[in-house]
């Protein structure tokens, strides 16, 4: 049985088409080493998604960025920041291989990244500018989100944006319902679990998840065997495959 027998017969399915990146934001934890300064930084390099939207939500932006965007896709930048947002931000590459000599020219006085993908490259970022590491995966975005405000010396603006969030959550009306968030990309297809960020956000709105996805790991990769683990009131679709070669495929 495919998607499409719960698409049409069990559940609506509420398509974010990319807007998911927009729940991603900030999932980290675990400062890789301290960063004292005594004025606020002004060049900041953002070495991953988590890093530059911290970063533009607290009305700093970056002077270079080395983003992650789903395979396949042209834009150097995720299609959920606006051109304002990104405008005046040089591209430094992929957020796996971001490009040193590049970083070197901007002459940052802060780097922001990802302990998973620039732990091993840290010692060399860190000659070039303080820099620190968030450890992605390891604590809900709140805790990552503190980290990197800590470095920007924004924690009074960014306790404003949790308290906003908070407020936001509280505000909810929002009827029971066991929901399933699903994400098609070029080479396979997840099923985001409570302890991903989608799921820590649901959770904290009052959403429950199917007994089998009530799991603190990420994610499940789905197959045509496996997808009715997917099951459930309501479906949430990510579209991160600009072909849609998957999601034909499954639907």
């Amino acid at each position: 049985m495919i998607l499409s027998s719960y698409l049409k017969k069990k559940a609506p399915v509420l398509f974010f088409l990319g807007k998911l990146g927009l729940l991603f934001i900030l999932i980290s934890l675990g400062m890789s080493r301290p960063v004292e300064a005594t004025e606020p930084p002004q060049r900041v390099v953002t070495l991953g998604n988590a890093a530059l939207e911290a970063a533009l939500v607290l009305h700093l932006k970056p002077v270079g960025a080395a983003p992650w965007v789903a395979a396949g896709h042209f834009d150097r930048f995720p299609g959920f920041l606006s051109d304002q947002q990104i405008t005046g931000i040089d591209y430094l590459g992929d957020v796996n291989q971001p490009n040193l000599e590049k970083i070197v020219a901007l002459h940052p006085d802060l780097i922001l990244g990802n302990q998973v993908e620039h732990g091993a490259i840290e010692p060399l970022l860190a000659k070039i500018a303080p820099t620190v590491l968030c450890d992605v995966r390891a604590m809900p975005w709140q805790a990552s989100f503190r980290i990197y405000a800590g470095a920007l010396q924004q924690v009074d603006a960014a306790e404003r944006v949790i308290q906003a969030y908070s407020q936001r959550l509280a505000e909810l009306s929002i009827p029971e319902r066991q929901v399933s968030v699903v994400r098609f990309m070029p080479s396979q297809v997840r099923l985001y679990l409570r302890g991903s960020p989608i799921g820590e956000i649901l959770q904290e709105a009052g959403l429950s998840r199917p007994p089998v996805q009530n799991q603190a790991r990420w994610k499940l990769t789905l197959s045509l065997e496996t997808i009715p683990l997917a099951d459930a009131e309501v479906i949430f679709v990510a579209q991160s495959d600009p072909k849609g070669l998957l999601y034909e495929k499954f639907t």
